[in-house]
């Protein structure tokens, strides 16, 4: 809960760490993706690459939301998470991780959120 003087309370450490891990491995994966882009092309699987690079960058933008408290960042990370298992499964590489990891990562997301959602905007 936060006063009308609009001071944000603490992120907490869980959701600090969280934002910061998936800031971090969506870096990385962007550079995966990005040394695979040649690759992935020359195997057809151009638009593989094209919506893995969007969805990612999308997901550090959603990260910055959810660090300002603006609920668009939790529903935009809700979406790509969705999304990417769409473009795993379009793509013939989904796996039973990849298709429980959404709900485990959506899990995680909403206890970390579900007590400070009146915080975001």
């Amino acid at each position: 809960m936060w006063t009308s003087s609009g001071v944000k309370p603490d992120r907490g450490g869980c959701l600090n760490l969280w934002l910061g891990a998936s800031a971090l491995f969506g870096v990385l994966g962007i550079f995966l993706i990005l040394g695979l882009g040649g690759d992935l092309t020359r195997r057809g699987m151009g638009l593989f690459f094209v919506l893995s690079l969007v969805a990612l960058v999308v997901v550090l933008v959603c990260d910055y939301g959810i660090y300002q408290w603006k609920r668009w960042g939790v529903y935009g990370l809700v979406a790509t998470s969705f999304i990417n298992l769409a473009i795993s499964v379009m793509a013939g590489i989904a796996t039973a991780t990849s298709c429980v990891g959404p709900f485990v990562q959506l899990g995680i997301l909403w206890y970390l959120v579900h007590d400070k959602w009146d915080v975001f905007d």
